[in-house]
């Protein structure tokens, strides 16, 4: 379950959240001071978190089982469905919708248009016929293949060059979805709606539809809300998978007799009925609980919360990151008291480039485009967007590493540290590590104290299939009694770090407890 959500999560946002609180420090409400939103958030599993934008990942409901009854001899057979939804506030300024689309952008205005929208829906007059550059759907659409490519300075709509700062509706969703315009309040805030419900391809000119009769076309539901205030406009994405109703009727087909089918299409009709209302409840709750208000100064740096360290990790702004709660992914209380966080960060990953990447993922799956598959996999293009990425988790031992530190390591913290540290030497010049990575200059130090032992790295990495791109890498690794956490850092050899990751890092010349680099394996 949790790879199929975290990978729920990345799809939909390629997988797949401004200046805010301390990360996710509270679970009931996310303050953006300089965006100016706030939302009340659910419990949720995933949560995503950028400079401007804001996102969450929630279950509807558990995977659909349709059982057989045992006395009738008919196989059980399992249907699943993405039932994860992903709901997103994205916080735009006048300048850069000027920049993206050559047109004056102000609250008033958008706030004038919504009215007219609005008359021309009372009156029965399409709306799609409202003249409105915002309503321009061509503002939205995210590049094809190579159209960002790797020069950054391939002109687009951007401010700077590259991908529009709109550009959030993958071009294969676009160009086959049935869209609707609609206008609508929800609490205090008056929205635009752009709703896009993914068409099935036609049997008669899609060959590739043909072959397999649909069952792997994921069909997608997105609903763009638009808002404004302060001159800012507001974004709402809201996505989710539709029932794979091929999917569902081959599997019906295969596994049940004639006299049965009538009655399981039945409760599969009511369990997609359930799951669908389940889900446009979640994009309802979203948008009535989100807050706008004049933007401000924050009263504390943007980053993430970090459970172990019981302290904020700073980010610079041009990242981004993914917090995860595991034990919301599971469903079996013994295995979630075992989970902890897990929060995942990237330098250089927009808005546009995370519904790029999603578009990329919908075209393969979707339309067979294997361009996608090799412009996600093209290793230079991410690693010049994407230098930086940041791993941490934290979470408590389990059951059997409990068993085992009671026992073989008698709860010994340095002893444990020196576990690690071996661990650590014998795999990074292990022979399945080296096939891929040639790690250079790696060291590794221990600081123990009372209540902590803490194991810090260091070290180059060069990929095999990329020489030209060394890497540095720093990390950490924090042992305690009833608890384990650990922080890697990997990023190009010329980025420079923000001051307070040396010190977490334990990098030389920080201001931190960490003694300066010596030999390999130096203890101190």
């Amino acid at each position: 379950m949790f790879k199929k959500s975290i990978t729920a999560a990345a799809l939909t946002l390629a997988l797949a959240l401004g200046t805010a609180a301390p990360a996710l420090g509270s679970r009931t409400l996310y303050t953006d001071a300089d965006s100016g939103f706030r939302v009340k958030t659910p419990d949720s599993a995933v949560q995503f978190v950028g400079k401007d934008f804001y996102g969450y990942v929630v279950q509807t409901l558990p995977e659909k089982k349709a059982p057989a009854s045992p006395a009738d001899g008919e196989p059980e057979i399992t249907i699943t469905e993405d039932t994860s939804t992903t709901c997103l506030i994205y916080a735009v300024p006048a300048a850069q919708v000027e920049a993206a689309t050559g047109k004056k952008f102000s609250t008033k205005d958008f706030l004038q248009n919504y009215e007219d929208l609005a008359v021309m829906e009372r009156n029965g007059i399409d709306p799609n016929k409202a003249d409105y550059f915002l309503y321009d759907l061509e503002n939205y659409r995210t590049p094809e293949d190579g159209v960002s490519g790797e020069d950054a300075s391939v002109p687009g709509t951007g401010e700077e060059g590259g991908p529009s700062p709109l550009a959030v509706i993958p071009s294969s969703l676009l160009d086959h979805a049935d869209i609707s315009l609609s206008t609508g309040k929800r609490g205090k805030n008056p929205f635009v709606f752009v709703h896009l419900v993914e068409k099935l391809p036609d049997e008669k000119k899609d060959t590739s539809f043909k072959e397999d009769g649909g069952k792997n076309f994921a069909r997608h539901d997105m609903q763009l809300a638009l808002t404004s205030a302060n001159d800012i406009l507001y974004v709402v994405t809201t996505n989710f998978e539709l029932p794979n109703l091929n999917n569902q009727k081959d599997a019906l087909k295969k596994e049940y007799t004639p006299l049965k089918r009538p009655r399981m299409s039945r409760e599969l009709t009511a369990a997609n009925t359930d799951n669908l209302n389940a889900k446009k409840a979640i994009r309802e709750t979203f948008l009535k609980n989100i807050t706008l208000f004049a933007p401000q100064e924050a009263t504390g740096p943007y980053g993430y919360w970090d459970p172990v360290l019981q302290q904020s990790v700073r980010l610079p702004d041009d990242w981004i990151y993914c917090q995860a709660r595991l034990n919301n992914l599971v469903g079996d209380p013994a295995k979630a008291a075992e989970l902890g966080t897990l929060t995942l960060g990237l330098r250089g990953l927009t808005i546009p480039r995370i519904y790029e990447l999603f578009g990329q993922a919908l075209r393969e799956k979707n339309y067979k485009d294997a361009a996608s598959i090799e412009s996600a996999l093209d290793l230079k293009r991410q690693y010049k967007e994407m230098p930086n990425f940041l791993f941490s988790y934290s979470g408590p031992y389990t059951a059997a590493q409990k068993k085992k530190i009671s026992r073989t390591l008698h709860n010994d913290l340095r002893f444990m540290g020196l576990a690690i540290d071996v661990a650590l030497h014998m795999g990074v010049n292990s022979p399945k590590v080296r096939q891929y990575l040639d790690v250079r200059d790696f060291k590794t130090r221990m600081i123990p104290s009372e209540q902590e032992m803490s194991v810090y790295l260091k070290g180059e990495g060069i990929v095999k299939e990329q020489p030209d791109y060394p890497l540095l890498f720093n990390g950490r690794i924090s042992l305690y009694k009833d608890k384990a956490g650990t922080i890697f850092l990997i990023r190009k050899k010329t980025d420079d770090l923000q001051p307070e990751w040396e010190t977490i890092l334990g990098i030389p010349g920080a201001d931190s407890a960490a003694p300066e680099s010596g030999s390999d394996s130096a203890k101190q």
